[in-house]
């Protein structure tokens, strides 16, 4: 008796863990597991909120490159203005950016007029060269240095202007006379009309020796622009 109690009360004892042990297993399982989503969660929001700090890092970068191109942009401008005077900055200040101002300025009014050309003649395929407007203005060059060959600058291009409203006026009114108008009427009249001031043009500029010249004035150049001989230009932004 003393045997078997011994050997009950062993096999009580040594059986109370076991029937605790897959209690303590299983909590120790879902806490694991918690804590392994904690970690994971943990993680995905760590990754997302770098993602986003990167993300918001990009799209500045270009805002900081624009602010850094315009300090820059500002600072030599400054420098040129206010630095010392050397041969280098007297050049850019006198002839590159006079030229530079006139391209821009006489393409902006190039592009105005013939925006408005096309509303007075209500016609998209009408031009400063398809109306005799280029040909009047070098009928006026022509004129004055033929009359007055030692006039200045600006009454030249008084003269040029005068010249072109003239025979675009003149246009106008030939295009007024004609009853039947297609997309194509305007335009043909208005080449057939500069044709006609452009070959008296060139017939005195031949007679008068001045052929060369009158070439130059149509070809256009912004080599001879330098400071204190295009300001007039600023009148297009006006």
């Amino acid at each position: 008796m003393g045997t078997n109690g011994s050997v009950s009360t062993l096999t009580r004892q040594a059986g109370a863990p076991l029937s605790h042990a897959p209690q303590t297993s299983y909590r120790d399982q879902v806490g694991a597991q918690r804590a392994a989503a904690d970690t994971a969660a943990g993680s995905n929001s760590a990754a997302t909120a770098e993602y986003a700090d990167q993300k918001a890092r990009r799209s500045r970068g270009p805002v900081y490159a624009m602010i850094l191109a315009g300090v820059l942009v500002l600072l030599s401008l400054l420098s040129l203005m206010l630095g010392a005077a050397d041969a280098d900055s007297s050049v850019v200040a006198v002839s590159r950016i006079p030229r530079t101002l006139a391209a821009l300025l006489a393409g902006s009014a190039l592009a105005m007029g013939g925006l408005i050309m096309q509303l007075l003649a209500r016609n998209r395929f009408v031009e400063a060269s398809t109306v005799g407007s280029t040909e009047s203005a070098m009928a006026g060059l022509l004129a004055i240095a033929l009359l007055l060959p030692g006039a200045p600058m600006w009454a030249k291009l008084g003269m040029a202007s005068l010249t072109a409203l003239i025979g675009t006026i003149g246009f106008l009114f030939i295009v007024s006379r004609i009853k039947v108008r297609t997309g194509f009427t305007v335009p043909l009249v208005g080449i057939i009309y500069g044709g006609i001031i452009g070959a008296a043009t060139t017939f005195f500029a031949y007679s008068f020796d001045l052929l060369q010249s009158l070439g130059a004035w149509q070809l256009g150049s912004f080599a001879g622009v330098l400071r204190g001989r295009y300001e007039l230009l600023w009148l297009v932004a006006v």
